[in-house]
């Protein structure tokens, strides 16, 4: 049986903040269940190796992974934006182990395989699901997905987040043990009888006509159609720029399903225009557009379809949220909203975390190859 603990302070003084998390999951964990391990998410400001430092203390045989965020929720306090959160899983019956890799601007792919294979380590037992916190910036994010492709296979669950540091795009951090790193991703395997579903959704629709990416470079677009890619923004837009609020959506070799890449600049000289991460020469492309409602109306729905999914007769024990910095930036005063829409649909005895990130790791629908998504909400319920 899978128990968790969930601790969340926006006090803005290091120590109390880690204290008053401990305090609250210690006084939320039973003495048949033991602590197995932890996730932390953070803001950026926090005194992150002081943090790891008093959670290792007190739970000494802890494994524990996380990273900083663009905003935190929890069933404790619902949404803040400059807070600690941190959740304890507990059990008998399942096992966690973590792993990292570093440097991953110098070889994503060797980062993302080292990740696995550490945490995985002579474990012969097949891994259930992985969990995954990688950095957020400074590389082609999409290849840390590749990489745990190569290792666990493209259909293997993969779920986790980007890091994040508010929107500065300055520098981000990811949590292994004790320690606090950048340029790494860190992951969790879940052994065991371990129960689950997820959710996808965004609420974005394509506009216009489809297009093809005809040039790309490295985290950009040179040209669609056979023309600058700005020109495309340009018609569709009426002179707006490309910004996160309208994003590219990637078609899928179906051509129905299509993925979210958010663009965060452009050249008007040169007509390219600047993305997180590289997108898939080829690719049938187009303008998306959302409102907030629609917005609000994917975070329902994607909570709906985790619940309508979960198997077996027990009710869930926990759910872990990846929703991305784009739609709080759009929500704006909303984005509470969010965390309210989750209590309102969860089951009352059910506890959840999560946070805002740089791009969101899950499967596109049930049992699909897993993807890199922009502005993107995901649930996962795990029992």
């Amino acid at each position: 049986m899978l128990k968790v603990a969930v601790g969340h302070s926006n006090d803005p003084d290091s120590e109390v903040a880690v204290l008053e998390v401990i305090e609250q999951c210690l006084a939320q964990c039973q003495p048949d269940h033991p602590v197995i391990a932890g996730l932390l998410l953070v803001a950026i400001d926090f005194d992150h190796q002081f943090i790891l430092d008093r959670i290792c203390d007190q739970f000494p045989d802890i494994v524990l992974i996380g990273g900083t965020t663009d905003g935190e929720l929890s069933s404790q306090l619902q949404f803040h934006q400059d807070s600690l959160v941190l959740t304890l899983f507990c059990s008998k019956d399942i096992q966690i182990q973590a792993g990292v890799g570093r440097h991953l601007s110098q070889d994503t792919l060797a980062g993302a395989i080292q990740a696995i294979t550490s945490a995985k380590g002579s474990n012969p037992q097949t891994p259930k699901l992985c969990l995954t916190i990688a950095e957020g910036m400074g590389y082609d994010s999409n290849a840390v997905v590749e990489g745990l492709h190569q290792v666990l296979g493209e259909t293997f669950p993969v779920f986790g987040g980007a890091t994040a540091d508010q929107q500065r795009f300055d520098q981000s951090y990811q949590f292994f043990g004790r320690e606090v790193l950048t340029d790494a991703v860190v992951v969790f395997l879940m052994y065991g009888e371990v129960q689950f579903s997820c959710g996808v959704a965004h609420g974005w629709q394509p506009i216009g006509k489809s297009a093809q990416l005809t040039q790309v470079g490295p985290n950009k677009v040179v040209e669609i159609d056979d023309t600058r890619a700005l020109d495309l923004y340009d018609y569709y837009l009426k002179g707006l720029r490309p910004s996160p609020e309208y994003p590219l959506a990637i078609f899928e070799e179906d051509g129905e399903q299509f993925y979210l890449r958010s663009p965060i600049g452009c050249d008007p000289t040169t007509g390219e225009i600047n993305f997180l991460t590289n997108l898939p020469v080829n690719s049938k492309v187009q303008v998306a557009f959302a409102s907030r409602d629609d917005v609000l109306t994917a975070t329902q729905d994607s909570f709906k379809t985790a619940l309508d999914r979960y198997p077996g007769t027990q009710s869930p024990e926990f759910a872990l949220i990846f929703s991305c910095c784009t739609r709080r930036q759009i929500l704006g005063t909303r984005t509470e909203e969010e965390c309210q829409l989750i209590s309102q649909l969860a089951p009352s005895n059910l506890s959840f975390m999560g946070f805002y990130t740089y791009g969101e790791i899950g499967p596109s629908e049930t049992d699909g190859p897993v993807r890199l998504h922009h502005e993107t909400f995901i649930t996962l319920l795990l029992g």
